[in-house]
């Protein structure tokens, strides 16, 4: 928790916080930022109550990376299974991202917790609350904006499943409620902005903006940015036998649905469509990162690793119920396989830090 260094962005967005904390600069009138405020607010409560020191900058995402592994548990439970549940959230727990960078001062953490939680709140059919909460994932940092086509597929077979059938007029008169509340904390985020020593009325429009040439295709080193990005993706789980399921998921999934889908019932076709929906949002997204101009940064993947670990568990899932897992002794040396290389995928999760050269630290009277 409190045995590393702080990167010299942590440095930066904890000058930020206690600017707010102990200056009493709620509106950055002394300080041009590029992010929205919601990280800082969380935190500077955080040092305001606690007091001024490294670790109470780091508790806000810590807390929230534990409550990860409960949301992400939850959310398997309304969606498919127990079991599936129980591996989401064991995966999650063992996985290097959420134990590397659970305790940092990075703004990804926080901004996942909230895309997780929404994502929850919108399974349990709190579609205002689940609106606000995703508003607060946009106000802590702007790309959770990506997350959104997962929660409008999600809503529509939500709507579907709990109606037997799919009807244009009582979805949007529900799932509005989503985009009010988002929109009452996009609105706060922008009259903060207004208020700002520069004013920022494109804050959101910021993720994509100061980042130079970001929606520029670049075949040109396609394969040397699916090699950079693959690096990262495998730190995910960190394990060999994980990351060959992963790459798995998509044929096994797609053989699994061509397979059963037209000889179940509703249920199981609601999973089945889960599994694509998710499968579809994480390959593309990962595609994204490659033949766009993002810069290559490995907590990136924070806000699609919850989603990549939910397809794995999937995928687990499915294996232990195939014919092949009727012995015993094959299931039971299969699960003892995965979860050996669940407790040793985060042996080697130093090399996370590969990214974050130079480090600087920041004195806790900074």
């Amino acid at each position: 928790f409190s045995t590393h260094d702080f990167h010299c962005d942590e440095g930066l967005h904890g000058s930020y916080i206690l600017d707010i904390a102990t200056k009493g600069d709620w509106l950055f009138c002394s300080t041009d930022v590029d992010r929205p405020p919601v990280f800082f607010y969380v935190t500077a409560l955080f040092v305001k109550a606690l007091g001024n020191h490294d670790n109470v900058l780091r508790l806000p995402n810590f807390m929230g990376s534990i409550a990860s592994i409960l949301l992400i548990y939850l959310i398997c439970i309304r969606l498919f299974n127990r079991k599936t549940a129980l591996w989401a959230a064991f995966l999650l727990a063992v996985s290097p991202y959420n134990i590397v960078f659970g305790p940092t001062v990075f703004i990804d953490v926080l901004m996942s917790f909230f895309i997780l939680w929404s994502f929850y709140l919108l399974c349990i059919d709190k579609a205002f609350l689940s609106g606000i909460v995703f508003g607060l994932a946009l106000g802590t940092k702007q790309p959770a904006i990506m997350a959104i086509p997962v929660f409008i597929c999600f809503s529509i077979l939500l709507c579907w499943k709990s109606n037997n059938t799919f009807n244009i007029k009582p979805y949007l008169k529900k799932y509005s409620k989503w985009i009010y509340g988002c929109l009452i904390i996009l609105a706060l985020v922008f009259v903060w902005s207004a208020l700002c020593q520069r004013p920022r009325f494109g804050m959101l429009g910021k993720a994509f903006s100061h980042q130079s040439s970001v929606f520029t295709l670049d075949f040109g080193s396609f394969f040397e940015r699916a090699r950079q990005w693959w690096q990262y993706i495998k730190l995910t789980f960190n394990s060999l036998p994980l990351n060959i399921l992963f790459i798995l998921s998509i044929p096994l999934l797609v053989y699994n649905s061509v397979r059963l889908f037209f000889n179940i019932e509703f249920r199981r076709k609601f999973e089945i469509i889960a599994d694509i929906i998710l499968i579809v949002f994480v390959y593309t997204h990962i595609l994204l990162f490659v033949v766009f101009q993002f810069k290559v940064y490995d907590r990136y993947l924070l806000l699609i690793s919850p989603f990549m670990i939910i397809v794995l568990a999937r995928i687990l899932n499915y294996i232990i119920k195939s014919p092949v897992m009727r012995n015993k002794f094959i299931k039971t040396g299969f699960i003892l396989v995965i979860i050996l290389s669940c407790l040793c995928s985060d042996r080697k999760s130093t090399r996370l830090n590969s990214s974050h050269i130079p480090l600087s630290r920041m004195p806790s009277s900074a």
